[in-house]
């Protein structure tokens, strides 16, 4: 365990950035690949935790078992235990155990394993119904058409569509409930059709008929979640030029809406040959107010950044935040309130209220709550406040490991301490 110390000597920013390729992107492709009977390349699969976990999953899947029943432990990462729970729940021919942290042991999957075993899946819980640790049972006879409630992850009808084309008749799946993060799912069945698969998608029923994923060779674009914390830094700087390369505009990710988002909080985006251009204007709102329901990862770094700018706020859409690697709004109000930030949550409408306050510096380290997200949306506060302090930085690595290199290029000082 180690802490980490941030400090920038000048409240400009200009720099080149480099971005990992998107991680949602990546793991949808590796389940592809897995499920594809012909071989074809992946270009900048992301190098995140997440990705190399389901990576290596996927080749011990595939490899040969020894009498014992494979024991595949997902680690922190929500993603990967839920596409591997469908894919193995649906079409393997052994036993195989999930399991993963704690953290991801907390969180539920209920609404999955519920629809599972109503296709005919046989699925034992270990510990707690609905929640890893479970073990998987080869099934006997699947069924094509299914209901699935969709409130508290996109994750779940994603898994679920993934293997779709490769079972004996296809699925028929009805989507129940208000679709969470719908942007993830319109992504699952954008890169589907990349690969050959056609289905139909009518009011709240998507059929998918029986067929075979086309090999095709696959690009991953960069991913847009960890382009949150760039924006924010150019909204909280007082001048910036900061290119995102290879980025564009035109992207599958829900969470390319950044730019809008960020052109409220005076960052301006170009696109050229090279990426994406930020640049600081003069215009910024004076109230700030969105729904996360579609793009819940993008709290943490907009209410970082409406705190540290004196904007009032409304950010709505939080439900499901309590069931990431972190309670999240818990998480940003407790830092926050380290600066004395005027934050709060309204418990009767699920909602946080940012209010102007008189800002100060943290006495104590930020905590990172063992979540990436919550890690990079407060380094920037390095910007208004000499020399922070970040408890465990090395939780970046679940979806971007070059971070903190890439601050340091941009002219931070990055210095960790062992504990």
């Amino acid at each position: 365990m180690s802490d980490v110390h941030i400090y920038k000597s000048s409240p400009y920013i200009k720099g080149r950035i480099n971005l990992p390729g998107s991680k949602s992107l990546s793991n949808r492709v590796l389940m592809i690949k897995a499920m594809c009977e012909g071989s074809f390349e992946i270009a900048n699969l992301s190098d995140s935790d997440d990705t190399l976990v389901l990576k290596s999953l996927l080749e011990k899947i595939s490899g040969t078992h020894s009498d014992d029943i494979p024991v595949l432990d997902c680690h922190d990462a929500g993603t990967v235990a839920r596409f591997l729970l469908s894919f193995l729940a649906l079409t393997s021919v052994e036993r195989y155990v999930l399991t993963g942290s704690e953290r991801l042991q907390e969180r539920p999957m209920a609404d999955l394993t519920d629809a599972l075993i109503k296709m005919g899946s046989q699925i034992e819980f270990l510990k707690k119904k609905g929640f890893l640790p479970l073990e998987i049972i080869p099934p006997v006879k699947i069924k094509s058409e299914v209901s699935l409630n969709c409130e508290t992850s996109s994750q779940f009808a994603s898994s679920l569509l993934l293997v779709a084309p490769i079972l004996p008749k296809g699925l028929k799946l009805e989507l129940t409930g208000h679709l969470a993060s719908k942007p993830y799912l319109d992504m699952t069945l954008s890169v589907m059709s990349d690969f050959g698969i056609v289905y139909k998608f009518e009011d709240n029923i998507i059929h998918i008929p029986p067929q075979k994923y086309q090999a095709v060779d696959f690009y991953v674009e960069p991913d847009w979640s960890a382009v949150a914390c760039w924006y924010q830094m150019a909204a909280m700087s007082k001048d910036c030029n900061i290119v995102m390369e290879n980025l564009k505009c035109e992207s599958k990710q829900g969470d390319s809406i950044l730019t809008s988002l960020y052109q409220k909080l005076g960052v301006e985006t170009k696109e050229g040959l090279h990426g994406l251009e930020l640049t600081k204007t003069n215009r910024i709102c004076d109230r700030f107010e969105f729904n996360f329901v579609n793009n819940p990862d993008l709290f943490p770094s907009l209410a970082v950044c409406c705190t540290m700018l004196n904007i009032p706020a409304r950010l709505q859409g939080l439900n499901n935040l309590k069931h990431k690697e972190s309670n999240r709004v818990d998480a940003v109000i407790n830092e926050l309130r380290k600066m004395n930030a005027n934050i709060r949550f309204e418990t009767d409408t699920s909602e946080v209220i940012i209010n102007p306050a008189e800002l100060k510096p943290p006495e104590t380290a930020f905590e990172t709550y063992n979540d990436h997200r919550i890690a990079m949306a407060l380094a920037p506060c390095a910007l208004i406040y000499d020399n922070i302090i970040l408890k465990n930085p090395n939780v970046v690595k679940k979806s971007y490991p070059g971070f903190w290199l890439e601050l340091k290029k941009c002219g931070f000082n990055i210095n960790t301490t062992s504990k």
